[in-house]
């Protein structure tokens, strides 16, 4: 009776708004190419009803231009003025949209007034933060709330985490059907792109939020999931992978990666569909040579000393990312391989351009796309503050498919995969 509730409180509100997607943090890099893929997107679907929202009419107008200039098509979006520190104007943006897809980071700073009005308003929300001490305090103080009310937030909507969540998700539906639970997962990132400063100014922000925050960062299990004996810490150090093939080293995503792995396996559990009794994960950067695997088990510069880069222009600052020339040569493939418990392995190879801006444009757009439109094929009982995978894979996969990001799966009875 309670999931009745909650999904027909969110079909009236939803009536009611005229926005399928509100973008929040156009003016960034990441939400100029978003407002780019949802131009395109709206061209093909006229139907499609957007909005940008930033703090400032003058640079919300700018990135309108700038768009339908790197689109050719007319930026058909809407837009509104609104700062996270006035909560009246964020709850009048949020409330005329059935879907916000935040862009605005860092997240642990500017996001957290727009949840808020989300679960408040009963509106969906996505977003491309990788900030796991953000998404902890959201879980806390807003999970319960969402699920009563039959609102989904759903974080780590990008690259940061939709390939490693639901490739394994994949794969353990690729054991299940085989009546095998899975023991163990381990994803081989390749990977090859740039950074943006957006990307760079979060790391150092979070950082310097002190001690608490940094603990936070290093917790496995910092967003749930079952706590596996041994321990399932990240990769510090580098070897060669029998497995893979190949030598590996930390990957500098796996810190949220693995998180959002684990609390989806926590969801899924919950819901009585468990991935396996003795269920773990972890993830690794494969590369070609023990020289590269070396370099990337270095110790990375703190926050002062990247700071200090970012001032003298060897990092980008914020605003600054790879350029089209740059994205157009950049690709990323995970291997995401999945040990069943009587034998059987599955692998899920998870594809796409460039990973960080291209590709997490597509995907977050996709997702907020799937909650404003394809609604009614997700359970009302997954919402509250949840994962792509638990909330999404089902109907974000088919589109993502057709958008050109692989997801293939094999299964191999009785023998080790070789990847």
């Amino acid at each position: 009776r309670g999931s009745l509730v909650a999904r027909s409180l969110a079909t009236a509100s939803k009536l009611e708004k005229p926005f399928d997607v509100v973008l929040w943090g156009c003016t960034g890099f990441t939400g100029r190419l978003i407002a780019e893929y949802l131009t395109r997107t709206a061209a093909r679907e006229p139907s499609l009803r957007w909005a940008l929202v930033g703090r400032d009419a003058a640079r919300i107008d700018e990135v309108r231009r700038s768009v339908s200039e790197a689109t050719g098509l007319p930026c058909t979006g809407d837009f509104f003025v609104s700062s996270s520190d006035d909560q009246a104007s964020v709850d009048a943006a949020v409330g005329r949209a059935r879907v916000v897809l935040c862009a605005a980071g860092p997240f642990i700073k500017a996001a957290a007034p727009i949840v808020d009005a989300c679960v408040r308003l009963g509106t969906d929300y996505v977003d491309i933060t990788g900030e796991t001490p953000f998404v902890k305090r959201m879980i806390d103080k807003y999970h319960d709330q969402a699920h009563k009310r039959g609102v989904f937030i759903v974080s780590m909507c990008g690259f940061d985490s939709i390939p490693s969540d639901i490739g394994t998700h994949l794969a353990v539906a690729a054991l299940k059907s085989i009546g095998q639970a899975t023991t163990s997962a381990q994803c081989y990132a390749r990977m090859r792109g740039q950074l943006s400063g957006g990307t760079v100014n979060t790391g150092i922000t979070l950082e310097a939020m002190g001690p608490e925050i940094v603990a936070q960062m290093k917790d496995p299990y910092l967003l749930g999931g079952p706590r596996a004996l041994p321990p399932s810490p990240d990769r510090e150090t580098a070897e060669y992978s029998a497995e893979a093939q190949s030598w590996v080293g930390p990957f500098m995503m796996a810190a949220i990666n693995s998180r959002v792995v684990r609390r989806s396996a926590m969801l899924f559990e919950q819901a009585g569909a468990p991935y396996g009794p003795t269920f773990t994960y972890g993830e690794q950067h494969a590369v070609p040579t023990e020289a590269a695997a070396r370099k990337l088990a270095a110790p990375m510069p703190d926050a002062r000393a990247r700071e200090a880069l970012v001032k003298k222009g060897l990092l980008p600052k914020p605003g600054q990312g790879p350029t089209a020339e740059i994205r157009a040569k950049s690709s990323f493939e995970f291997t995401i391989v999945a040990h069943g418990s009587a034998g059987a392995t599955a692998t899920c190879v998870v594809s796409g351009g460039d990973p960080g801006y291209d590709e997490t444009a597509k995907m977050v757009s996709e997702a907020a796309l799937v909650l404003a439109r394809a609604r009614d094929a997700i359970p009302a009982t997954r919402a509250g503050v949840v994962t792509p995978a638990y909330a999404l894979a089902d109907v974000l996969v088919p589109r993502l498919r057709e958008r050109g990001i692989q997801f293939n799966v094999s299964v191999t009875q009785g023998s080790a995969a070789r990847v």
